[in-house]
């Protein structure tokens, strides 16, 4: 499965950290691990990565049969 991690700057204390595109939720919500601030990932573009995802894994099962 491809999941690739975002670099997310964190609007309270300014600190970079990685996520994981399959750990944001349905309301593309993260928390920070460092202070703990809630970030939404907004606009379209985290709905379009996930949904691009989706199709090349969708591809990569229907080479591997």
């Amino acid at each position: 499965m491809l999941d690739p991690e975002l670099e997310v700057p964190c609007p309270g204390c300014g600190r970079k950290f990685k996520q994981r595109l399959s750990g944001l939720n349905h309301h593309n919500r993260i928390a920070c691990p460092h202070c703990g601030k809630a970030i939404e990932i907004s606009g379209d573009g985290a709905d379009k990565a996930q949904a691009e995802l989706k199709k090349l894994e969708d591809m990569f099962k229907k080479l591997g049969r």
